[in-house]
Parts: structure tokens; sequence; C-alpha cells
């Protein structure tokens, strides 16, 4: 599965986000496996933050 670039374009009203957004694919990578551990790592470090799931780097208490 290729990766599509994406631009998203979304109009302001005055301090408030306007109903309209625009998607516009502006290329698109070619299929590479190694694309998805940079997206991954982000978001395992993520979750970690915000408490969804424990940190794996550390050592469960019982091991």
């Amino acid at each position: 599965m290729s990766i599509q670039l994406v631009q998203i374009t979304v109009k302001r009203d005055g301090s408030k986000i306007g109903p309209e957004i625009s998607r516009e694919i502006i290329g698109e990578l070619p299929d590479d496996p190694h694309y998805w551990d940079p997206l991954c790592d982000f978001l395992i470090k993520r979750m970690v933050r915000d408490g969804i799931i424990p940190d794996p780097q550390q050592r469960v208490s019982g091991e």
C-alpha cells in the first residue's frame, strides 16, 4: 500500500474554523514498509504519554 501526501486547507471565519475543509493529494510515496517505523514509534510514545498503554521500556512488576 502506498502512502499519499495530502495537503489539507481549512478556512477560518474570525476566530472560528469554518466549515470549508479541502483535501488535495499532492504526491504519493512508493510502497516501503520502513515508512511505518517512525509512525509506529510516534504513536507508541504518544499512547504511553497519554497513559493509554504502559511504557514498554519499563519492567512490569512481578517479572
